[in-house]
């Protein structure tokens, strides 16, 4: 069997690690474009690690190791796109991604030092916003006992705003980790198709956060759903996911339950079920208190 040796998105060189890194066209035009402004193709006979060397020597931007780590991770993922969906990114868009998640970057370091507030904050059962470019999922789920499935979730904004709810039921239901994950994973669904795009994902069930977030792996439905829900994901700008407790979840537990009742899905834009008002309010006015 014969292998092409050529680097399968320019076919002008010898396909290797540094020439996707600092050879290819599109490469190069990133590495102009973004805040560093390097030159690659002077670096193209040299070994990685030489290159990264230098780089750190003459590099003199705040955080500039951190950003130039980012577009090698994006630089990355342009390459996948292309061998594997051949799908050519951009390179303007990119960049602009790659600076969008490195302003994430920042933002999260410097929200560190408010993260025993925000833990002590779940402990006493208070929602938790997100920050005031995003917007906060909690998705949530529940199984009568007849077996029937509800699925609920709120969209908030900052300030506890509700931007969106939704509820759906379900016929028969696997072990309650799977319905948790389809939750979240419908939830995303109907969030993207109502054009948010930065989320904050937050679900009282610890397995399916755990999966999402790698810090587990297990050979299950539930893992399959996992899987969904991550290469779904890659359609936001931005997502994250994180644990609440039941206590800091108590809208989209609401929605959940009221969903056992629903004889198709429901949206509320901007709105929620006049039953849910309470839970709302009381998230709410907590946040100013």
């Amino acid at each position: 069997m014969q292998i092409d040796k050529l680097c399968p998105r320019c076919g002008e060189d010898t396909k290797s690690v540094m020439h996707m890194l600092v050879s290819c066209p599109d490469t190069q035009i990133m590495w102009r474009i973004s805040p560093l402004r390097l030159n690659v193709a002077q670096w193209s006979m040299y070994n990685f690690f030489e290159w990264c060397t230098f780089v750190v020597k003459i590099c003199k931007l705040k955080d500039s190791w951190e950003l130039f780590l980012m577009f090698i991770w994006k630089i990355w993922e342009m390459r996948n796109k292309w061998l594997f969906e051949q799908v050519r990114v951009d390179p303007l868009i990119a960049c602009s991604k790659t600076l969008n998640f490195f302003d994430e970057y920042v933002a999260a370091n410097l929200r560190e030092p408010t993260t025993s507030i925000e833990r002590s904050s779940e402990v006493t059962g208070l929602w938790i916003p997100p920050t005031s470019s995003r917007y906060k999922l909690n998705t949530d789920a529940s199984i009568s006992k007849d077996r029937r499935g509800g699925l609920g979730m709120v969209v908030r904004d900052n300030i506890g705003d509700v931007m969106m709810t939704w509820g759906k039921s379900l016929n028969g239901t696997g072990i309650i980790s799977e319905i948790e994950a389809v939750a979240l994973l419908f939830g995303m669904r109907a969030v993207f198709d109502a054009g948010f795009r930065k989320l904050e994902v937050s679900s009282d069930c610890l397995q399916v956060i755990e999966l999402l977030n790698g810090s587990k792996h297990e050979n299950s439905p539930t893992q399959l759903i996992v899987t969904d829900i991550l290469s779904f994901a890659y359609s936001f700008d931005f997502v994250c996911f994180s644990f609440c407790p039941r206590l800091c979840n108590k809208v989209a537990h609401s929605m959940a339950n009221l969903s056992l009742s629903l004889s198709e899905e429901r949206f509320w834009m901007e709105d929620c079920p006049a039953s849910v008002y309470p839970l709302v309010d009381f998230d709410k006015v907590a946040l100013f208190n």
